[in-house]
């Protein structure tokens, strides 16, 4: 079996560009144009619409402007149609900061989206956290960013992130929070855990 030559190995990579593009393509489509599609409200319902006349206008326009595997089309007006005037290939941090739903919280008398505090040195919370804390929580917003969550425990309550646990063990490869606050390593865990087990079989003996 010959070995592919390097233009054939590009064609083949510009078939697979081309065969996700028509999925990209599809998917414009069906959001703006199939009232049955899930996402139609947030589309087609509003009037937005696909303004390439073909599928190959369009590959050929994302061919040229910066289409790469694991980027996604992104409208950067988002009551704007898919044209080429409004449309980019952007990762997905940038969608998120971009989402018309896109949730902003003003703290330290700034205001950002949640993706952009996320990246804030102040925040100590992950993408997720925040976004459950800006949905049900009452906190004032600078509470929401600089409290820990509960593995961060002990950053909270003022005693650092500890390497060793009360008895002297590396914590670096296991740990155990408990409620009062303190790390434990699985070791010492399991023998509290027995002790525990031991004195209350003790306490029932007759």
């Amino acid at each position: 079996m010959t070995e592919p030559t390097p233009l054939d190995r590009e064609r083949a990579e510009v078939r697979q560009r081309r065969q996700k593009l028509q999925s990209v393509w599809n998917q414009m489509k069906q959001r703006c144009r199939n009232p049955n599609d899930p996402h139609y409200a947030r589309y087609g319902a509003r009037g937005i619409e696909v303004r390439w006349p073909n599928f190959k206008e369009f590959a050929d326009w994302a061919m040229a402007n910066g289409y790469q595997p694991g980027l996604s089309i992104d409208r950067i007006d988002n009551d704007g149609h898919y044209e080429p005037a409004n449309c980019r290939w952007a990762d997905i941090t940038t969608q998120m900061r971009n989402r018309s739903d896109n949730r902003k919280l003003t703290a330290f008398g700034e205001t950002k989206c949640i993706a952009d505090w996320v990246e804030d040195p102040r925040c100590v919370v992950n993408y997720s956290t925040l976004v459950q804390r800006a949905a049900k929580s009452n906190w004032p917003s600078e509470e929401m960013l600089t409290t820990a969550s509960q593995p961060n425990q002990m950053a909270r309550l003022g005693r650092g992130n500890p390497t060793v646990c009360p008895n002297g063990h590396d914590l670096a490869k296991t740990r155990v929070w408990n409620k009062r606050g303190d790390y434990y390593c699985r070791s010492c865990s399991n023998e509290q855990r027995r002790a525990r087990y031991h004195e209350r079989k003790a306490a029932c003996a007759p």
